[in-house]
């Protein structure tokens, strides 16, 4: 792992070219073409690591180039891959045959509206969480990467709500519930909630000490290492850290952008469009003194005090079910295993 890998390249903006087919479109409302810039494709230009870096302050749309028949007119509107519109404060709107059509930018053959640039508005979710954690993305930036040794990866993907229960299997005899928790699925998926116990393996203050080293139950289960919390102790870290870890709802570009076309006028039939977009954004600060252009992993472990630690039980007893119930519960009952996973939530 290079922790001197850049995840922040300081960058105030990136620009884009975006190119729409509209061979053959019509005027009618159903009739919408688009064109997708991708979380990584914004990643990329922004010189960023991952979505929550993103900060992006506005869009600053261009003169658009269309092809094939210039004097065609045309609307365009932002949005999220859901189908969702950009949150935004300003629009352009067609007032025609006495109904007014919004959209975020209008395009008249002789571009007399010029071009425009739109304010990104946050998220409520994206602003109540920097409002009571100004580092929270720089964390899950540097805590919950889902390939934690791939530092030279383009884009970094991040552990999900879905990596909780990954791993996790639930086993019960009689009246008492465990949950076995491994490092990763059978398909090679992390576990949060284990990355988060090792993490705290060595401080007792974490779930009052019952998961630190020499104190948590580890079990060799199905061949692997893990370890063994009741259901009430998994529930009490699950949930919440569900909530930390769903990041789609907090960034406004966090699933990419959608830019669709509107076609205003029948009379011509261009081949496609050429639309600049240009995303600005504010380079967030690992702190007052850190003005540096370029942001290291390195930098992020000092700015938070902390990296991810490995660790794993080595614990292999005889019998697995008195491994996790303990020995006393094991005697005259039979114990039954279920993949979380494959619990509906």
């Amino acid at each position: 792992m290079n922790l001197s890998e850049i995840v922040d390249r300081g960058a105030t903006h990136a620009s884009f070219l975006v190119k729409i087919p509209v061979e053959g479109m019509t005027t009618d409302r159903s009739d919408v073409r688009s064109a997708t810039i991708t979380t990584a494709q914004l990643a990329q230009g922004l010189g960023v690591k991952t979505a929550g870096q993103f900060n992006v302050k506005s869009i600053k749309i261009g003169h658009p180039t269309v092809i094939g028949d210039d004097g065609a007119q045309f609307a365009f509107t932002f949005g999220h891959p859901d189908g969702t519109s950009l949150n935004t404060p300003g629009r352009h709107a067609l007032v025609s045959d006495g109904t007014a059509d919004a959209y975020h930018y209008i395009h008249t053959h002789n571009s007399s509206f010029g071009g425009t640039t739109l304010e990104v508005q946050p998220t409520a979710a994206a602003f109540d969480a920097q409002r009571t954690d100004a580092l929270l993305d720089y964390k899950r930036l540097l805590r919950w990467r889902a390939s934690p040794q791939n530092t030279s990866a383009p884009f970094y993907n991040l552990l999900t709500p879905d990596s909780v229960n990954a791993g996790v299997t639930r086993s019960v005899m009689g009246e008492d519930r465990r949950m076995v928790v491994l490092p990763t699925d059978s398909t090679g998926k992390l576990n949060a909630v284990h990355q988060l116990v090792m993490r705290n393996k060595v401080n007792t203050d974490f779930m009052d000490g019952k998961f630190a080293d020499g104190v948590r139950t580890d079990v060799n289960f199905n061949g692997r290492d893990g370890f063994v919390m009741t259901e009430s102790d998994f529930n009490a870290i699950a949930e919440p850290l569900k909530a930390s870890l769903d990041t789609a709802a907090a960034h406004p570009l966090a699933g990419g952008l959608v830019v669709r076309a509107h076609k205003l006028d029948d009379s011509f039939n261009p081949t496609h469009i050429y639309l600049p977009l240009t995303f600005n954004r504010e380079v967030p600060r690992l702190s007052e003194t850190f003005d540096r252009p370029n942001i290291s992993l390195n930098n992020v472990a000092e700015a938070i005090e902390g990296v991810v630690q490995g660790g794993k039980g080595n614990a292999l007893l005889p019998s697995l079910a008195a491994a996790i119930h303990g020995a006393k519960s094991v005697v005259g009952k039979e114990a039954s295993f279920e993949a979380l996973q494959s619990i509906p939530e």
